[in-house]
C-alpha cells in the first residue's frame, strides 16, 4: 500500500497554531506576559 500526500505552508501554520493553543507552557507564558503588560501600563 502506498499513500501519497502533500503538505502546504498553510497546513504547517494550522498545525503550529493548534499545538500552541493546546500547550500548557504557552498558556502560562501568555498569562505571565499579560500580567506584565498590565503592570507596565499602570
Amino acid at each position: 500500500m502506498k499513500i501519497e500526500y502533500a503538505l502546504t505552508e498553510s497546513d504547517f501554520l494550522e498545525y503550529q497554531l493548534y499545538t500552541t493553543s493546546k500547550s500548557e507552557a504557552i498558556k502560562k507564558n501568555d498569562c505571565f506576559s499579560n500580567l506584565l503588560f498590565l503592570l507596565c501600563i499602570f
